[in-house]
């Protein structure tokens, strides 16, 4: 496929691209915005605060770009930086999923968490990355003339350059290198999470068990002793146990047959909220952060297929109308959703989040009524 032939596309899309671009930056702003403020105020921190904040802060600079990239062809600067910051939402994209991956893989499977530290050092790196890779060919994008066409047209000027080949390159070798990595890590947290679910279920059913057998056992002695039953209000209050006057010792009732409360749940019961970095926490997290890496990789699969079809069927299709220019260029922005669906991803997978989501808003409401 040449420069030529997605020229044509894109200036016959371009009210498709138009409104494609004015939905990214009407959704993406505010929405990253709000992951920003849910999980900046956040005390304390954990490792997936930290790599969520980065992903988000990516994610809102290319969205608030979305209006530059709606007039790029008026000015060759413009046309650059529209084009730039492609190459580095795709890169950081990756990178910073990837070591998401990483992150999910280290807490769920070994139980080491990466420090604050760690993770910040990490997310800066990924960002530092990836703007100097998509810097690499900045000078060979610009506006050329399309075929047919009053404006000119942003794309590259000259694809057949040693920094676009390299950039390319680098691209597949990145992208099938991080989905064979995150395909990889998320199956061995699958493997480890269901394992873990089993032995849950299989204690849960020994401790239903038991409480059977401990109800079973208090109501075979109640018919031949009714008085232990009946007294058992007037125990002592620290469980000790008294004589009975027929000589049979009594304690806490069937308290006594149960499998004792542990601190977890006596903590429960009170007023003292358990962790939220637990198990459950964890499982939840893990399964926010892989709805979003599918969602990024799913995005890419459009594009992808386009480069499958033959050149020749791509040009009949592309010159029957416009309606077919904007269906086949589409597909090759599809992956800008990744910049504006995670704050929908958060809200549906983890309840907390919506109702932090629901005291920012409650908070910006107070400000703004004073």
């Amino acid at each position: 496929m040449d420069n030529s032939t997605l020229l044509v596309s894109f200036n016959g899309a371009y009210y498709t691209l138009l409104a494609f671009n004015l939905v990214i930056f009407i959704i993406g702003v505010p929405g990253n915005i709000i992951i920003l403020l849910v999980y900046g105020s956040k005390r304390p921190k954990l490792s997936s605060h930290i790599f969520i904040i980065g992903l988000a802060c990516a994610d809102l600079f290319i969205s608030a770009l979305r209006p530059v990239a709606i007039f790029n062809w008026k000015h060759d600067i413009l046309c650059q930086v529209t084009l730039a910051s492609g190459y580095l939402a795709v890169f950081s994209s990756i990178f910073l999923t990837t070591s998401i991956a990483v992150d999910r893989y280290l807490a769920v499977c070994t139980r080491r968490k990466l420090t604050n530290f760690k993770s910040k050092i990490i997310v800066s790196g990924c960002i530092i990355f990836a703007l100097l890779l998509s810097a690499v060919s900045f000078s060979t994008f610009g506006l050329v003339d399309a075929p047919g066409q009053r404006n000119p047209a942003c794309a590259i000027v000259d694809t057949a350059s040693w920094a676009i080949q390299f950039q390319a390159m680098l691209f597949s070798i990145s992208f099938i290198a991080s989905l064979s990595i995150i395909i990889i890590l998320y199956f061995l947290i699958y493997r480890v999470v269901r394992r873990q679910a089993k032995i849950q279920a299989s204690w849960s059913s020994t401790r239903s068990t038991n409480g059977q057998m401990a109800r079973n056992n208090l109501s075979i002695i109640s018919p031949s002793c009714p008085s232990a039953v009946s007294d058992a209000s007037t125990l002592p209050a620290g469980g000790e146990s008294s004589s009975h006057p027929n000589g049979l010792q009594r304690g806490n009732s069937s308290q006594d047959l149960l499998p004792p409360t542990s601190s977890s749940q006596a903590t429960q019961q009170g007023r003292i909220k358990k962790p939220q970095s637990g198990p459950k926490a964890q499982s939840k997290t893990t399964k926010m952060m892989f709805l979003t890496t599918a969602v990024f990789f799913v995005s890419w699969i459009p594009g992808i297929i386009l480069r499958f079809i033959p050149m020749s069927t791509y040009d009949e299709l592309q010159k029957r109308s416009q309606s077919w220019q904007a269906v086949l260029v589409i597909p090759h922005y599809l992956v800008l959703i990744n910049h504006a669906v995670n704050p929908f991803i958060y809200s549906f997978v983890n309840r907390r989040f919506r109702d932090d989501c629901y005291k920012v808003f409650k908070r910006m409401k107070c400000i703004c009524t004073k």
